[in-house]
C-alpha cells in the first residue's frame, strides 16, 4: 500500500497553478531574468507578426476588427467579473455588522411604512375636505339661481 493519495483535478490544477505564479515572481523579481523574459516575449510577438498570425488594427479589415473588439469585451468582462468575486470573497463582513446593517434596516423599513400611512391619511383628509368644499360650492350656486 502506498503513501500517495490521488489528487482530484481541482487540486491539480490548484498546485499547478500555485507553481507558475511563484515561477513568474520569481521572474518579475530578478532584474536579469525580468529583462530576459521581456526579450522572449518580444521575440515571440515579432516572430508572430512576421507569420502574419497577429495583425495590426490597421491591417484589419472592418469585420475583423468588430470580432477582434468583441473579443477584448468579453475578455475584459470576464476578467473585471473574476476580480470583482475574488475582492467579494475577500470581504468578508463580521456577524456583529451584519446584525446592525439588518437593524437599520428594519427601522428604515418600518420608517417607510409609517410615512406611507401618513401619507394616505392626509390624502383621505384633503380628498374629504375637497368633497366637502364641493359640496358648498354647489349649494352656493343653487342658492343664487334660485
Amino acid at each position: 500500500m502506498s503513501g500517495h493519495r490521488k489528487i482530484s483535478d481541482e487540486e491539480r490544477k490548484r498546485i499547478k497553478c500555485d507553481r507558475e505564479r511563484e515561477r513568474r515572481r520569481k521572474i518579475r523579481e530578478d532584474p536579469e531574468k525580468r529583462e530576459e523574459q521581456r526579450e522572449k516575449e518580444h521575440q515571440k510577438y515579432l516572430r508572430q507578426r512576421k507569420n502574419k498570425q497577429r495583425k495590426l488594427v490597421s491591417e484589419m479589415t472592418e469585420r475583423e476588427i468588430r470580432s477582434q473588439r468583441k473579443k477584448w469585451r468579453q475578455y475584459t468582462k470576464s476578467h473585471r467579473d473574476r476580480l470583482r468575486l475574488r475582492s467579494s470573497e475577500n470581504a468578508h463582513v463580521p456577524d456583529h455588522l451584519t446584525k446592525q446593517l439588518d437593524g437599520r434596516k428594519e427601522h428604515a423599513i418600518k420608517k417607510s411604512n409609517r410615512m406611507k400611512l401618513k401619507r394616505h391619511r392626509e390624502k383621505r383628509k384633503n380628498e374629504a375636505k375637497i368633497a366637502d368644499l364641493k359640496k358648498k360650492l354647489e349649494s352656493g350656486r343653487k342658492s343664487i339661481l334660485a
